[in-house]
C-alpha cells in the first residue's frame, strides 16, 4: 500500500475568505458595542435615579458579544492560515488587529465621533 502523496504535501493557504468575514464580524461587533454604549450612556442618569447603573448592561450587551467575537475571529485566523505556528500566529494577529483598527474608526465614526465620549458612562449627570 502506498500513501497518497498529494494529500500529505497538500497546504492550506492563507484563508482569504476567513480574513474578509472575520473583518466583517469584528466591525459589526465594534458597531453594536458603540450602539450599546451609547443606549447606556444615555441612560445612566435615568439608571442611577432608579439606584442602578446601565454598566452592567454594556458590558453584558456590548462587551461579551465584542470579547467572543474577536477571540472566536483569532482561533479562526490561526486555524485557517499555512505554515508553521509562528507564521500562523503572525498572519492571525496581525490580521485582527488591522480588522479591530478598520472596526474602532468605523464604531467611532457610526457613533457621531463620540465613542470614546461614552467610555465615561455618567459624566453627562448632573448632580
Amino acid at each position: 500500500m502506498t500513501a497518497d502523496t498529494s494529500t500529505i504535501t497538500r497546504r492550506r493557504p492563507i484563508a482569504v475568505t476567513a480574513i474578509a468575514l472575520c473583518t466583517v464580524a469584528i466591525v459589526l461587533a465594534w458597531c453594536w458595542f458603540a450602539v450599546v454604549l451609547g443606549d447606556a450612556y444615555d441612560d445612566e442618569c435615568k439608571a442611577r435615579v432608579a439606584g442602578t447603573s446601565e454598566l452592567s448592561f454594556s458590558v453584558m450587551v456590548g462587551l461579551a458579544p465584542l470579547v467572543l467575537v474577536t477571540a472566536g475571529a483569532l482561533i479562526w485566523l490561526i486555524a485557517t492560515t499555512a505554515g508553521r505556528v509562528v507564521r500562523r500566529l503572525l498572519v492571525g494577529v496581525g490580521a485582527l488587529l488591522a480588522a479591530t483598527a478598520v472596526g474602532v474608526l468605523a464604531a467611532w465614526a457610526f457613533s457621531g465621533w463620540t465613542l470614546f465620549t461614552h467610555f465615561a458612562i455618567g459624566s453627562n449627570c448632573f448632580g
